[in-house]
C-alpha cells in the first residue's frame, strides 16, 4: 500500500476511474480491466485470483480465523456504444464505452478496498503484494440460460446497509424501503445463493451531472458520489465484521 493510501485511501479513486472510461472492454473481453484491477488489489495486499467465468476476479483480505465473510461485487464490462466526444477521459477504444457507470461501482469498490486495508495495516495485517496473476488457459462451455432473475433485497442485508448509509450520509438522505424498479439487473443471480443488498446511491438527477440516462452515449459517472460510495460499502463490512 503506497504512502499516498494510508494517508487517504480514496486519493486515487478518481485517477482509478477515469483510467477504467478511457479503456472500456465489453462482457467477458475484459482482460486488460482484469489485470488492471487486479494489480491495484494485489498492491494494497488482497490475495487475487483471476479466471473466474474467463475475465473476473475475486480479492481477498482475511483477517484473524474466524469463518464469517462478506462480498463487495462490482460489474467489469462496458457497453459496445460509440462514446460521445468532449470529455478528456473519454473512451480511447472504438465503440465500447462505460455508459452503465461500472466504472464508477468498480472505483468504489477499491475505494472501499483500500479504506479497508488502510484499517487492516494499522492492525500490521496487509501483506505483501503477490503482483498480477495473469488469466490463461481459461475454457468456455456455452450454455442457454434465462440470464435474469428479480433482484429482491435480504432485509436483514438491507436493514444494515440502510443503517451503514445513514451513518455515512445522515437520516434524512436515506430512504430504505423503495418501491420497486423495472430496470434488468443480473445482481438478482447473486441474490440467489447468497443474502444480498442491491444499492441505489443517487448518481445524479436529470439536468444535472450523472444525471443522464444510462446506456446512453454522453453517459458520465459523477466522480463526486464516488466517496460516497466507498464509506457507504465499507461502513456495511464494518459494522458485519467489526474487527475488519
Amino acid at each position: 500500500m503506497t504512502s499516498q493510501l494510508v494517508a487517504d485511501p480514496l486519493a486515487r479513486q478518481q485517477e482509478w476511474r477515469h483510467h477504467l472510461h478511457r479503456h472500456p472492454e465489453t462482457a467477458f473481453t475484459e482482460i486488460a480491466t482484469a489485470d488492471y484491477l487486479g494489480g491495484i488489489l494485489a498492491g494494497l495486499g488482497y490475495d487475487v485470483e483471476h479466471g473466474l467465468g474467463g475475465t473476473g476476479l475475486v480479492a481477498s483480505l482475511r483477517r484473524g480465523d474466524g469463518i464469517r465473510s462478506i462480498g463487495l461485487r462490482a460489474d467489469m464490462d462496458a457497453l459496445p456504444i460509440t462514446v460521445t466526444p468532449g470529455r478528456v477521459h473519454g473512451s480511447r477504444n472504438p465503440g465500447a464505452m462505460h455508459a452503465c457507470g461500472h466504472d464508477g461501482h468498480l472505483a468504489m469498490a477499491l475505494g472501499a478496498a483500500a479504506l479497508l486495508c488502510r484499517r487492516c495495516s494499522r492492525s500490521a495485517f496487509v501483506r505483501s503484494a503477490r503482483g498480477v496473476a495473469a488469466a490463461h488457459g481459461a475454457q468456455a462451455e456455452v450454455t442457454y440460460t434465462h440470464e435474469f432473475a428479480p433482484t429482491v433485497n435480504d432485509p436483514g442485508c438491507a436493514d444494515v446497509a440502510a443503517a451503514a448509509a445513514r451513518a455515512v450520509v445522515g437520516p434524512d438522505a436515506v430512504e430504505a424501503d423503495c418501491e420497486p424498479i423495472m430496470p434488468s439487473e443480473d445482481f438478482g443471480v447473486f441474490g440467489r445463493h447468497t443474502s444480498a443488498c442491491f444499492i441505489l446511491i443517487g448518481n445524479g438527477a436529470s439536468g444535472e451531472i450523472g444525471g443522464t440516462p444510462l446506456h446512453s452515449s454522453d453517459y458520465d459517472f459523477n466522480d463526486a458520489i464516488r466517496p460516497t460510495g466507498s464509506q457507504v460499502l465499507a461502513e456495511i463490512v464494518r459494522r458485519e465484521l467489526p474487527e475488519a
